[in-house]
């Protein structure tokens, strides 16, 4: 061998050796990363598996899934036949594969251990073969806290409601703690001046008006509950609002404003007039009160045809509503009027009101620029309207004398004023503290009218009425110191029955007795 070709052999070699020390460098410098990769994947504790896309076959998984599946050897694991295991509430006969997983849209599951899971599946494809990449994460911790979290969301719930309920309890027993004062200090007044027809009838009065006060409490208690039984009618928005700007004039004084800004399209509702009158006569007032040294209150109104819903639109140029407080004004006897201001149901009123009727109330303000009120309803398709004054009843007059009425009531004070009172009007009177009492008088007399109550122990008026009517239909008239809107919406069709919500005046008592005679005469009898 010549030098020249022992000299070419050497840079030969030396050529393979830099290349092998460059190779095993690079291989070395591979072999740690895959390490690192694979300690990583084996750290971590969600299960990773590699399967084949088609047959399931895992061809990988880390430390996590192998101890959680309790397996070593991979090569004949399917992680499909597990999966659809775990998912066996799924519809997936006839899918391929993986295609089962990606028609559901809740990535979280339970698994045949009762163990949560949240799903992760993507795809990848390696050498012309597709694999899919399944990652299954433990979430029991996460739903664990997300439990915990609801949980004190609702002692939190829980405690607001009962603060509220506190303080609606308070504002409630400071009304009629003042109601009563007045109604005990006058009756006492009056019976020891009842020799002396001097003073008698002022203290009398002041009672009825102290009571009056209490019932109006209630009514707005109900209200707020939306408890009370709606009365309702035909009546177009532009009619209840013109009609009420009317009164409006002449109450909130000369230095407010009232702009009519209405649409002149115009839809019927079906409200209970004197109601929807009363939230917008209190948001009005609340507007004036707003503006001490005088501003403008423009009513408007809009439609949404796609909800059929009407609004009524209330806006002052006041000084608006603070932020703090925004959140509040409709709380039951929150005000920021002071203690002569109001009671502070106004507001918790006329949103319990619009809320019974199927609508809704809420409010926009800026600070300085004023407010406005959106009162929506949802209208009719009618063309029947009435106007919101007094309508054209004709009085009934019906001849109380020796009319044989039953009357059923519990209550022994409310029992004895009614019995006074059919007295009074020339009545005979058989009285029942109960039902079963009441339907035995009733097969053993004649019965021209039953006066009844609803709520009473063992038997309700209702179901007393049922068991009557099966011996002989009768005019029956309810009472009940409960406005219930269920009874009285099935009385309501039933010609024979008529309700009166306690209290009631003598009057209103008379004119209801009246109005259930007719109707049973006229239903029966033909008019």
């Amino acid at each position: 061998m010549t030098s020249r070709d022992e000299l070419r052999n050497r840079i030969l070699g030396f050529g393979e050796k830099s290349m092998r020390k460059n190779y095993f460098g690079t291989l070395k410098q591979t072999g740690e990363e895959l390490h690192r990769f694979r300690v990583l994947l084996n750290k971590t504790s969600e299960m990773i598996f590699v399967a084949d896309a088609q047959t399931g076959i895992v061809t990988d998984m880390n430390d996590s899934a192998r101890f959680c599946l309790g397996i070593d050897n991979t090569s004949e694991f399917n992680i499909l036949n597990h999966l659809k295991e775990f998912f066996r509430d799924l519809d997936y006969p006839g899918s391929e594969g993986f295609s089962f997983l990606l028609n559901t849209k809740d990535p979280v599951f339970v698994s045949p251990k009762d163990i949560p899971f949240e799903l992760s599946i993507s795809f990848e494809t390696y050498n012309e073969r597709n694999y899919a990449v399944i990652v299954l994460k433990d979430i029991s911790h996460r739903l664990k806290v997300e439990n915990e979290k609801e949980q004190l969301r609702q002692q939190l719930f829980q405690s607001q409601k009962m603060e509220a309920m506190g303080q609606l309890a308070g504002g409630i027993a400071h009304d009629f703690n003042n109601i009563l004062t007045g109604i005990i200090g006058h009756a006492s007044l009056a019976a020891t001046e009842i020799n002396s027809a001097e003073n008698l009838e002022e203290y009398i009065n002041q009672i009825l008006k102290d009571a009056q006060r209490a019932a109006a409490l209630v009514n707005q208690i109900l209200a707020f509950s939306r408890k009370q039984v709606l009365k309702t009618q035909f009546i177009t928005v532009n009619t209840l609002v013109s009609d009420m700007i009317k009164l409006l004039d002449r109450l909130i004084g000369e230095k407010v404003q009232i702009l009519n800004d209405l649409k002149t399209e115009d839809h019927s509702l079906n409200v209970d007039i004197t109601l929807i009158q009363s939230v917008i006569l209190n948001i009005v007032i609340n507007a004036r009160d707003a503006m001490p040294s005088g501003g403008i209150v423009a009513i408007s109104s809009e439609y949404d045809f796609s909800s059929k819903t009407a609004t009524i639109l209330i806006a002052d140029t006041g000084n608006g509503i603070p932020v703090d407080i925004s959140s509040r004004i409709f709380e039951p006897f929150f005000t920021t009027k002071g203690a002569s201001g109001g009671n502070g149901l106004g507001l918790a009123t006329s949103w319990g009101i619009v809320k019974q009727h199927g609508g809704s109330l809420d409010f926009t303000s800026e600070v300085g620029k004023g407010t406005t009120f959106r009162i929506s309803l949802p209208y009719v398709e009618t063309e029947k309207s009435i106007s919101a004054g007094p309508g054209n009843s004709c009085e009934i007059h019906v001849c109380h004398d020796e009319l044989n009425i039953l009357l059923v009531e519990d209550d022994s004070s409310v029992a004895k004023i009614i019995m006074k009172l059919l007295s009074k009007w020339g009545c005979n009177i058989f009285f029942a503290s109960d039902p079963d009492e009441a339907i035995q008088l009733f097969r053993t007399n004649s019965v021209d009218l039953v006066i009844s109550d609803i709520v009473m122990p063992g038997m309700t008026g209702v179901e007393m009425m049922e068991t009557i009517n099966t011996i002989r239909k009768v005019p029956v008239l309810f009472m009940s110191g409960y406005s219930d809107l269920e009874i009285a919406s099935m009385l309501e069709n039933n010609p024979e029955c008529s309700f009166i919500a306690k209290p009631f005046t003598p009057a209103q008592f008379n004119e209801k007795m009246n109005q259930v005679l007719v109707d049973f005469q006229t239903e029966n009898y033909g008019k």
